[in-house]
Formats: structure tokens, C-alpha cells, sequence
């Protein structure tokens, strides 16, 4: 307590501990004066920045059998949650997935698109709750908010918010991701949900402009390189497939396209889904007659973002669109083996897996089937399953383990998916580095090297990180996470009217074609950041480097408050390859009063 005999004025400090449990903290604060009296409530948000993991345990249960598990917590006290997953599909892990879909902390065109994508059919794949299905519709519709920001006066869309489109065109990432985000919108649309008409008006004047214009030849003139002008032509095929779906086909560009070049597995069958669509199945039937189905295992797909998991999913659609339900059947499976089993995959691939996975579900009835199941010492209860996965949230788990029965007790086969996920403690991650390598130095204004474990209260300090591409091959598409302590503050310099945070170049290098190329051009590789994030406890950064080359990075800090904090530590990977990635262990740092 605080007295006050005479009046006057007094300063107190409290120090206070939050303890290890995450959520809202309340502190309360009465003051009295004689018969007055006051009070207030001061609520402090206690949070890890450490990142949710998920860990899964699955099983295949015959009809009429009964499959256990042991459901153990993990992490931080308070963040545990398990959920029971069972499909008359092959497991899919669709919560865990849909989790890192949605809360994926990076926000270029392709991962707001990415977040939002499958959420349109998942009505037709789940059984929703009220509650669910108002949490999903909002995300669709905030899905189709965002996108606004990203769509130019042309109609095209730019890869990063406040992007632009020069007089030459849009950028290289920006062609597949303009017709990805539209691919969204009709979905979306054909589902119910509301699009703007301006919106959707722009982007198909835009496609249709595209397509037209799109040659071949002209690319090879430039001497663009054989992987950009394979990475154009893909997105071609994909553009000529949504302008067949909003059911304005461009037959001439189709025809153009199919009598090039040889065309790839997915682009074949991009081409012949917008065949299909145009009322031409003679023409779709056959371009993939001959078809091997051989989807190519190689690595990222810089221009499309693709992978082979992806292109899984572009086979699956047209399959589903042309009717070869057997064939799905089995690309269902292989997806679906790839989904479940606990694989990296990036947001592009996983929001195609779904949406290709949930399109053909909703084609395919299924009879209802049902199941039982008794976490614990509980009760067995009963579930009807009319759709083709059912999510059960169970009680959050504890460190030592919790028993889960489930017995089949329909005529099929049904398969079970328990994930249970956590925060991990400050203080265990590890160091790991593969194809980058990454450096912080702290100093001060001088240029000295600061002790960050231990500061004075005001310290000014500046953070250098350097990432090095130590890989024998060009990195794009690559993220930096540079997280802050509680107690420090970040000093955006931006707001200050000076350059863009992190370097002293200009944050939007010059485009010097309408194909921002990824072929080694300056314009691609560019030591600069692409893209600066600036939040309230962290800065992210965006880039691309050469093999050998590196980059640096300058952020001002101050040491603001008073206390022990955790400072996680730096990372940076490559948002659609994250075998290429590299990142530091954190520490804890003090901020001390000054003497």
C-alpha cells in the first residue's frame, strides 16, 4: 500500500511476476480517501514467442474395433489443447493443417490467400458447430477484405501490401499470385460469400488482357532462361483455367498454348480443366489420354511457389472435373499420406492439397457412420458422422497422459487422428542452420559492442544481423524474424521520416521488365530488403540472395523497462523450402535501473 498523511505526491514502482501460465493477467488497484473510494482493473497480457507446435498420433480402426491412445500434454502450463479427428477419408490431419494455414505469421498475397482458400469448402468436408462455422465464414470474408490492398488500378495483384505495378507490368511472383487470389474469389463466390463486383470486374479484365498478350516467343527473345519461361508458361495454363471457371474461356489462347511447347503434368491438366469447363471434353479428354500421372519430385517451384505435393493437387482437380474418379481416388490417398504424416509443406501447397481434397469430397457422399469415444475414466460417447471428417475438442491433456478409447461402430473402415498442441518454454529451441547462416552483433551508438545480457534502463542500441546464403544455389522468397524482448522498444525510423528499418537502400528495388525476374538478375537478388514488417515486439524482413552472397540488417532498440525478459532468438528460412533456414537460441536479459 501507498499512504499520503499530508497531500502531496508519490511514485511507487511494483514488481511483479507473471509466473510461467499464459493469458490475461489482472491487477487491481483500489484508492481511498477518507469515505471515497476508487478502483480499477489493469489487465496484462502474458504471451510466449515461441511458435504452437503440433504432435500426432494416428490410427486406421476396422469396423466394429476399438483403437487407444495416450494423449500427453507438453509446453507451457495453460496452452495445451487436443483435438480428435476421424474421417471415412484417409487422415488429412485438417486441424493442424488449417492451424498453420491461418496463423502462418508472414502476410504476402500468396499466404492471405493460402489462409483462406480451403476454408471455403470446409463446411462440405466438416461437421461445423455454430461457432465454428461463424469463425470460418468470418475468416473467408476477412480473406476477401485483405486482398483489396493488394489489387492495383490495372486489376492484377502485387505480392506485398502497398506493392505497385510499373509500366511494364506486374512482377514475376505477382502473375501466379494474381490468378491464385482470383481462383480464391470465384471459389468463394460459387460458395456463397460475398465479392465486390469492382473487384472481381478488374481481376477478369486483367486475366483476359494477360492471356491475350502472353507469347512465348517474346519471353525467348528476352533471354529469360529456361526455368522462368517454364514458371510463365505454368501460370498461363492457370490463368486460362479461372477465366474457363468464371466461364469466360479464352479458346484462342488455349489453343495457342496447347500447340506450343511440350506442356509439364500439371499444366496439362490445368489446360484440360479449362476445356472441360469451356464445353470442350473431347479437346480435354484429349490432351491427358495418354497421361502417366507422373508428378515431377524435384525441388520448389520459385515462380509458381509449387512442389510436388502441389502439382499432386492440380492433377487431383482435373480429375475431379473430368469425372476419373478412380484415378482420384488414389491421388486422395497419396495426399493425403503426405498431409498426415507430419511433413513440412509450404502454405501454397497445403491450402491446394485441401481445397483439390475437399472439391472432390463434395462429390462423393458419404453414408453416415458412427463412433464412440471415452477420454479418460469418462463416460463413452456417441458421435454420427455426416460429413466426411468429424472434429471432436477434447479436454486439454495433462503432462502425464490421458487414456482415449475409440470403437468403431459403423460397417467401414474410419481413421483417427489425435494432434495435441503446445508452446514450448523459453529456453528450448536450439541453434540449427542448413543453406543460410545467420550472425547478430548488438551495439552502441559508437559502434561497441554491447553485453545485451545486462542493461541500464535508456540504453540505445543497435541490432546488426547478417545472413549469409551458404547453399550452392540462388535463395528467394526469403523471411527474417527478428522477435524483441518485452522491455525493450523498437525504434521505427520510418516513422521518423528516414529509410526503411533494416537498410539504407530503398525498400522497393527498381523493376527493369514486366518479369521481375528469379534468374540471378540484379533486380531479383538485390541486397535489399523486398518487404519490411515493423510490429510491436518483432520486425520481419524479406529478401533474396545469391548463393555466397549476404545481407545486413540494422535495428534500433532501446532498453525501456525495468525487468527480466527473454530475448528468442533470430531466425531466417525460406518460405517455400524450409530445409534452407537458419536460426539462433534466445537468452534472458535484464534491464537494470541506472545509478
Amino acid at each position: 500500500p501507498l499512504s499520503f498523511p499530508p497531500a502531496e505526491q508519490k511514485l511507487a514502482f511494483l514488481d511483479l511476476n507473471s509466473g510461467s501460465k499464459l493469458g490475461a493477467g489482472k491487477l487491481h488497484v483500489v484508492a481511498t480517501s477518507g469515505p471515497h473510494k476508487a478502483e480499477a482493473d489493469i489487465w496484462l497480457e502474458v504471451r510466449s514467442p515461441n511458435v504452437p507446435v503440433t504432435r500426432l498420433t494416428r490410427g486406421t480402426i476396422r469396423a466394429g474395433e476399438t483403437w487407444n491412445a495416450d494423449v500427453k500434454g507438453f509446453g507451457l502450463e495453460g496452452t495445451h489443447t487436443a483435438v480428435l479427428e476421424v474421417s471415412a477419408l484417409p487422415p488429412v490431419n485438417l486441424d493442424g493443417r488449417l492451424e498453420y494455414l491461418i496463423h502462418y505469421p508472414h502476410g504476402c498475397l500468396e499466404q492471405v490467400t493460402s489462409g483462406a482458400f480451403p476454408q471455403v469448402y470446409l463446411p462440405a468436408l466438416l461437421k461445423l458447430d455454430d461457432r465454428r462455422r461463424a469463425d470460418v465464414e468470418n475468416n473467408v470474408r476477412a480473406g476477401i477484405a485483405r486482398l483489396r490492398g493488394f489489387q492495383q488500378p490495372n486489376g492484377g495483384f502485387v505480392y506485398w501490401p502497398g506493392g505497385f505495378a510499373t509500366d511494364y507490368g506486374l512482377g514475376w511472383r505477382d502473375d501466379w499470385g494474381t490468378t491464385y487470389a482470383g481462383h480464391f474469389l470465384l471459389e468463394a463466390e460459387r460458395a456463397g460469400f460475398a465479392v465486390p463486383g469492382d473487384m472481381k470486374t478488374s481481376w477478369l479484365r486483367y486475366q483476359k488482357s494477360a492471356a491475350q498478350r502472353w507469347d512465348a516467343n517474346t519471353l525467348r527473345a528476352r533471354d529469360v532462361g529456361a526455368g522462368v519461361l517454364e514458371g510463365a508458361r505454368y501460370a498461363q495454363a492457370y490463368r486460362l483455367f479461372t477465366l474457363a471457371l468464371a466461364r469466360q474461356p479464352d479458346l484462342g489462347a488455349m489453343n495457342r498454348l496447347r500447340e506450343g511447347a511440350s506442356l509439364s503434368t500439371g499444366e496439362r491438366w490445368l489446360l484440360a480443366s479449362a476445356y472441360q469447363l469451356a464445353n470442350q471434353p473431347d479437346a480435354a479428354r484429349a490432351l491427358v489420354k495418354d497421361d502417366k500421372l507422373v508428378v515431377f519430385d524435384g525441388k520448389a517451384d520459385e515462380y509458381t511457389f509449387g512442389s510436388r505435393l502441389r502439382d499432386r493437387a492440380i492433377v487431383l482437380q482435373g480429375l475431379s472435373i473430368l469425372g476419373r474418379d478412380a484415378e482420384a481416388s488414389k491421388f486422395v490417398d497419396d495426399i493425403s499420406g503426405e498431409l498426415a504424416d507430419g511433413q513440412w509443406w509450404s502454405t501454397q501447397s497445403v491450402a491446394w492439397a485441401l481445397a483439390s481434397v475437399a472439391r472432390w469430397s463434395q462429390a462423393k457422399p458419404y453414408e453416415a457412420y458412427t463412433f464412440e469415444y471415452a477420454p479418460g475414466n469418462a463416460r463413452a460417447q456417441k458421435v454420427a458422422g455426416d460429413k466426411a471428417v468429424v472434429n471432436v475438442t477434447l479436454q486439454a491433456p495433462s503432462a502425464a497422459g490421458t487414456p482415449l478409447a475409440v470403437r468403431n461402430t459403423s460397417a467401414r473402415a474410419l481413421y483417427a487422428t489425435v494432434s495435441v498442441r503446445g508452446i514450448a518454454k523459453s529456453g528450448e529451441e536450439d541453434t540449427a542452420a542448413n543453406g543460410l547462416d545467420i550472425n547478430v552483433d548488438y551495439r552502441d551508438g559508437n559502434g561497441a559492442q554491447v553485453d545485451v545480457s545486462r542493461l541500464v534502463q535508456g540504453s540505445d542500441l543497435i541490432a546488426e544481423i547478417t545472413i549469409r546464403n551458404t547453399s550452392k544455389r540462388r535463395l528467394t522468397n526469403l523471411a527474417l524474424t527478428q522477435m524483441v524482448p518485452a522491455g525493450w522498444e523498437i525504434r521505427n525510423e520510418r516513422m521518423d521520416g528516414g529509410d526503411a528499418l533494416g537498410t539504407t537502400m530503398p525498400a522497393e528495388p527498381r523493376r527493369s521488365s514486366s518479369w521481375w525476374l528469379p534468374d540471378g538478375s540484379a533486380d531479383a537478388t538485390a541486397k535489399v530488403a523486398e518487404y519490411v514488417d515493423i510490429r510491436d515486439d518483432r520486425v520481419l524482413q524479406y529478401f533474396s540472395l545469391r548463393a555466397g552472397d549476404s545481407i545486413q540488417f540494422r535495428t534500433r532498440l532501446n532498453a525501456a523497462y525495468l525487468g527480466r525478459y527473454y530475448l528468442p532468438g533470430a531466425s531466417a528460412e525460406a518460405m517455400y523450402d524450409a530445409t534452407q533456414h537458419a536460426r539462433l537460441k534466445g537468452l534472458w536479459v535484464d534491464v537494470v535501473p541506472r545509478k
